[in-house]
């Protein structure tokens, strides 16, 4: 079958390759990211887990850490729409408010148990707690605050745009550097017999390095000859009926192999 290869010796312009920008996380997903929520809620065991967050602004209602105060907290928690604190209304939660007497102040720390995103109605909880302070035998309170956001923001919205607005409410703390890893003494091994020898494959042949000074192709060389002058080309295309050697920062001449040989077309 006849081979018949076209060696194209022509500068190559940069190439640029735009990059796939990476997929950000989904607003669920960076939300637990963000405020890592404790597991079970226990103040001793679990304050480390949940993201520290400060009360920025005032009203923020706690109660006792008990199932029933708990279930009142859901139905009636504290709300943050429009800027502005408020308290769920309602007859129910008007007479649970009358016993509900503590509040967090501003500067108060809490730490994050939950989040909970619910972007069909557009609100985002986040449930805290904290104790006064956070010593043994100390009453653990519980928080419940909704942040409601205008209708169809949230389908729409930045991640860290939302987070955010949360922060000027809560604002989380820095988090700390991931301790470093411990490191021991180095041990040395011990001495154990020599591992017998395998047989080790043989390299493959490297590509054939160009030769020094200024390099000349006449007709009549073959396609070893070629690279053994230039080396191995930065791309080779394959035309089907040809291919195509491309070297860069080559004089624009084009050669053309017939039975391996090169003949200037």
């Amino acid at each position: 079958m006849r081979l018949t290869t076209a060696l194209a010796l022509a500068a190559l312009a940069p190439i640029l390759v735009a990059e796939t920008p990476a997929a950000k996380p989904n607003l669920a997903d960076r939300l637990q990211q963000y405020y890592r929520p404790a597991k079970g809620g226990s103040a001793a065991a679990d304050a480390g887990h949940g993201r520290i967050v400060t009360v920025q602004r005032a009203g923020i209602v706690s109660v006792p850490n008990s199932d029933n105060d708990l279930a009142y907290l859901d139905v009636c928690p504290t709300v943050y729409r429009a800027g502005e604190i408020r308290q769920s209304a309602g007859v129910f939660c008007t007479e649970f408010l009358k016993k509900a007497d503590k509040s967090l102040g501003v500067s108060e720390k809490a730490f994050v148990t939950g989040v909970q995103l619910n972007q069909t109605a557009d609100k985002i909880t986040l449930r805290l707690a904290t104790c006064e302070p956070c010593k043994a035998n100390q009453t653990l309170l519980r928080s419940n605050v909704v942040f409601e956001f205008p209708k169809g923001y949230l389908s729409r919205a930045d991640a860290d745009e939302t987070i955010r607005a949360i922060d000027s409410v809560l604002t989380a703390e820095p988090q700390p550097d991931p301790p470093a890893p411990k490191v021991g003494p180095t041990t040395p091994p011990a001495e154990s017999a020599p591992a017998p020898q395998v047989p080790i494959a043989a390299p493959p042949a490297a590509a054939a390095a160009p030769v020094s000074g200024t390099p000349t192709l006449k007709k009549g060389q073959t396609i070893e000859d070629v690279q053994r002058l230039l080396g191995s080309p930065q791309v080779i295309v394959d035309l089907g009926a040809k291919l195509v050697y491309t070297y860069p920062n080559a004089a624009s001449q084009e050669w053309r192999c017939v039975k391996r040989s090169f003949n200037r077309k």
